[in-house]
């Protein structure tokens, strides 16, 4: 991976990251549902990402045949982990708004855009949406925040309406 222009909180080039792109949607009562805070959205620079994917493979028995046969049915989701930590710029403060703002795209009830070299180029996702998100506290140190979401990619669906 190549540096990007960002440069981290120890002032080095950041390589990779995520950005979490900010959005809206309507909700079950349409509605708008606004998440991420500003326009740029959420950059989450300490971070690892760890991906898995699943595939759909439909396995039939043979009677008198050692093993079974398999017939591929479809790719599945990707499985996305990121791990980082939230930290503050300033020594003695929780880092509130970045966990406001990452809170938001937790509690999105829609997939949302992300913007991450890794994913995007190896792996064609351009949407997450968060299965189970986790924040341990850490002993002793106020200005950091860990935390880890458990995302799928998704492709979003344009339904179209067949006229009468």
């Amino acid at each position: 991976l190549k540096p990007t222009n960002s440069m981290g909180v120890l002032g080095l080039p950041v390589f990779g990251g995520i950005t979490l792109l900010s959005g809206s949607y309507n909700d079950k009562n349409n509605d708008p549902v606004e998440y991420g805070g500003n326009d740029s959205g959420l950059f989450l620079e300490c971070c690892l990402i760890e991906v898995g994917m699943q595939r759909h493979i439909v396995s039939t028995e043979i009677q008198g045949r050692s093993g079974t046969i398999k017939q591929f049915s479809s790719n599945g989701d990707y499985a996305v982990t990121i791990k980082g930590i939230l930290a503050s710029s300033r020594a003695g403060v929780y880092p509130t708004v970045d966990m406001e703002v990452l809170q938001s795209f937790c509690r999105a009830e829609d997939s949302f855009k992300i913007e991450c070299p890794y994913l995007q180029d190896f792996f064609q996702i351009g949407n997450l949406v968060v299965q189970y998100a986790s924040f341990p506290q850490l002993e002793g140190n106020i200005t950091v925040q860990p935390f880890e979401l458990k995302c799928l990619s998704d492709e979003p669906v344009i339904l179209k309406t067949k006229d009468a």
